[in-house]
């Protein structure tokens, strides 16, 4: 996963590699990126919903930092339309920590 917003501000990547049980030791330093390793190497619900703490997080950061007015309103998360995305515990989640959840009609995304 490789978030970014309409300023063009990036958060760091989620990147998941397929049935690793141990990262080699140079990768836990490299600060600059998030490392999840799982069976198949796709995205899972659980890895969503892990996935979603990490980028709440992220908002929660940018709001600190934002004038007071906007620091309440709703943050939007425009996602493809994986299977895993369909998750009652992630969709809680962002929607307790006032995010909105949108996604996209299978196969547009590469479009936008």
């Amino acid at each position: 996963m490789y978030s970014f917003n309409a300023a063009s501000e990036k958060m760091l990547p989620f990147i998941i590699l397929p049935n690793v049980t141990d990262l080699p030791h140079s990768l836990y330093y490299d600060f600059q990126i998030f490392y999840y390793s799982q069976k198949s190497g796709w995205m899972t619900s659980k890895l969503f919903s892990i996935w979603c703490v990490f980028f709440a997080s992220k908002i929660s950061q940018i709001r600190m930092e934002l004038p007071t007015a906007f620091k309440n309103q709703r943050a939007v998360l425009i996602v493809d339309n994986n299977p895993s995305r369909i998750n009652s515990e992630a969709i809680e989640f962002l929607i307790y920590q006032n995010i909105k959840i949108i996604t996209l009609p299978a196969h547009c995304s590469h479009v936008l």
